[in-house]
């Protein structure tokens, strides 16, 4: 399963990249997937960060099942 991981904000600066792709292999649900990434970026541990999967932000036990886009978002300003 390939994922196309989308970063903005705060995040870019960490990662280096806006995007990037993920052979997951396997489907996993959001939770073990912020694990990965806070273990391949260890910066990201000390942010606060949302995932959204396809436009839409999920809980952490959504599974990802298919290939698809997934957005790490810094948190919202409002206004």
């Amino acid at each position: 399963m390939i994922l196309d991981l989308k970063y903005f904000g705060r995040i870019v600066e960490i990662t280096n990249l806006t995007e990037e792709q993920y052979n997951a292999g396997e489907s996993m649900n959001l939770k073990e997937f912020r694990t990965w990434l806070t273990m391949r970026y260890t910066d990201l541990e000390k942010e606060s960060f949302q995932i959204a999967v396809n436009q839409e932000l999920k809980p952490a036990d959504y599974l990802i099942e298919s290939d698809c886009e997934v957005a790490i978002l810094p948190p919202f300003a409002g206004g």
